[in-house]
């Protein structure tokens, strides 16, 4: 069943729920790098601040996933794609799974399969999400 919710910032599209232990996600915001998100070693940014709570505004809440074995699928699309290491992306987005209590701890993710993908106009920068159970 696709649902669509919309938002002042932004649009999130919830794709699928097709299995009983499956999370499928799109969420309209551009990804932030890894590089973004320390001042020096121990402070984190205004901007990671930011992008956290617009993140966690437009992502909906779900059941969290209680296995201790999890796959997580990434697609993150963005204007900068061929500047970015694909997994600067990585540790934020996983942070947000946290966050939102979509899992558990990170410590449970046994794969990731991450891919970037160029877009020609900042509004079409988002993160796809799939959390699977192993």
């Amino acid at each position: 069943m696709d649902c669509r919710f919309r938002y002042k910032s932004g649009e999130i599209i919830i794709i699928k729920r097709n299995m009983k232990n499956t999370i499928e996600a799109e969420i309209k915001i551009k990804p932030i790098s890894v590089n973004k998100i320390w001042q020096g070693r121990r402070f984190k940014t205004k901007a990671y601040s930011d992008f956290i709570t617009e993140a966690l505004y437009k992502m909906p809440k779900k059941k969290k996933l209680e296995s201790k074995r999890l796959g997580i699928f990434f697609d993150f699309f963005c204007k900068n794609a061929t500047r970015s290491d694909l997994d600067n992306f990585l540790k934020p987005a996983i942070d947000l799974l946290v966050r939102k209590e979509w899992i558990e701890d990170d410590r449970f993710i046994y794969s990731i399969q991450a891919k970037k993908f160029p877009v020609k106009d900042i509004s079409e920068e988002k993160i796809k999400i799939r959390i699977i159970e192993l």
